[in-house]
């Protein structure tokens, strides 16, 4: 700055618009989702044409004069019989509508349109509409949605737990297929190690048939600590039991149909 002749001169930061881009405020908006404007659209347009003919306005206004809540159809909002008032032909509570009976279902359907969740419809709701037990009728109706309770993170498998194996044959796998046109069944072993199938054809699959192969396959490869099956009549059997417990294995039991297993 040396290098230049210049005069130092004061101005007050309201007459000085140099910094304008930093000093203006800047309107915040609040980032809100597709699904969320959406819901959104829903409740406001129930809350812009939905007249609650089945709520009598007189009658709401007749409690409010004579402070008298027993009637049938005001006595579920005398405890916040302060709140109430009538804007514009319809019945407010606070700045929310209140939606009379014969429209609340269809306000719920419309605010859990796009399955926000339980938190995200009840703050939705609350923000437009109210009518007694608003909360407990979001909870019912998101419980019995079927899209939601399979998305619930609470109600999904946890990961099946795999036997650990420190060599071959110490878990297998056993299975049975058939019968076939020719009337054989097909007794299937493989080794969860290695991968190395055994497979036999019989006439038969009684649980005998069944450990007699076994027992053959114990003669080759030796005794496996684990053999999973599915819950097969053949392997729900006591024989078959017994016959674990001759050699000291462990049987697991399996879903039929299930990856996971």
């Amino acid at each position: 700055m040396q290098e230049y002749d210049y005069t130092i001169q004061h101005i007050k930061g309201s007459d000085n618009p140099a910094d304008i881009l930093s000093r203006q405020p800047l309107k915040y908006h609040k980032e809100v989702s597709t699904e969320e404007q959406l819901a959104e659209g829903f409740i406001n347009h129930i809350v812009a044409n939905s007249v609650p003919k089945a709520l009598s306005l007189r009658a709401i206004e007749e409690a409010l004069r004579t402070n008298d809540w027993t009637n049938k159809m005001t006595e579920p909002y005398k405890y916040v019989k302060n709140e109430l008032s009538t804007k514009c032909g319809v019945v407010v509570s606070g700045s929310r509508m209140v939606i009379p009976t014969k429209l609340r279902k269809h306000t719920l359907q419309l605010a859990h349109e796009t399955h926000l969740g339980m938190v995200k419809t009840k703050a939705l709701l609350r923000a437009k509409v109210w009518w007694p037990n608003i909360d407990k009728d979001v909870e019912e109706t998101i419980k019995w949605c079927i899209p939601c309770a399979s998305l619930d993170p609470r109600k999904q498998a946890n990961p099946v737990n795999m036997t650990t194996m420190k060599g071959p044959w110490e878990v297998i796998h056993i299975d049975i297929c058939g019968p076939f046109p020719s009337g054989d069944y097909i007794i299937g072993i493989i080794d969860a190690g290695s991968r190395w199938p055994e497979v036999f054809v019989v006439k038969s699959t009684s649980t005998n048939i069944v450990t007699s192969i076994l027992e053959k396959c114990l003669c080759t490869h030796g005794v496996p600590t684990v053999i999973v099956s599915d819950n097969g009549p053949q392997f729900r059997a006591r024989e078959f039991n017994q016959f674990c417990n001759k050699w000291g294995i462990q049987h697991h039991k399996v879903y039929t149909l299930s990856p996971p297993s």
